[in-house]
């Protein structure tokens, strides 16, 4: 009866109220996953790379974002430096006060995921293309760029601190 009631779903919606824990991120990704998969707006794969997506913005908001963790520093020699800290942040004001807000909005047609931050947001347009071969070997970019990959529609705000992700039922982009 479970299956047959959520063939019968029209419309889901979840909001979150996150601290920057980079381990709260894999369940709530997991269930927004699910809600794609249930209302099929992509199969097994597709809803795998949205669940990739999901995980980027995610982490950017928590590291770039609330805890104003630069990747920069995964570029030095000391690669540890990065996580330090995120984790050292994470137990620091004003960072540990701040929150990731997250929003799914899931029909039958779409789904519309919302991340914003609380940090001082970033401008999208000065990310370096991560394609281009002067930027291959660094770590920065990539995750805007899966991002943009994966989703049929990405915006920000004017700020920089927010996403969001538009997932239509007949994408028009193919995986990359």
């Amino acid at each position: 009866a479970s299956a047959q009631l959520s063939a019968c779903a029209t419309f889901s919606e979840v909001q979150f109220h996150l601290p920057s824990d980079g381990s709260l991120a894999a369940p709530l990704v997991a269930q927004i996953k699910r809600m794609v998969e249930r209302f099929r707006l992509r199969d097994g794969s597709g809803a795998m790379r949205v669940a990739m997506a999901l995980d980027e913005a995610l982490q950017n908001a928590m590291i770039h974002g609330n805890l104003e963790v630069s990747s920069k520093l995964r570029e030095g020699d000391d690669a540890n430096a990065y996580y330090a800290l995120a984790s050292e942040r994470r137990q620091q004001r004003p960072y540990m006060d701040r929150r990731v807000y997250v929003r799914a909005l899931v029909n039958r047609d779409m789904a519309e995921i919302t991340i914003r931050d609380e940090g001082p947001g970033f401008n999208p347009g000065a990310i370096p293309d991560p394609t281009d071969p002067a930027y291959l070997d660094r770590p920065c970019g990539r995750g805007l760029w899966l991002i943009h990959a994966f989703m049929d529609e990405v915006r920000h705000n004017a700020t920089g601190n927010e996403i969001t992700m538009t997932l239509r039922r007949e994408s028009k982009k193919s995986a990359p």
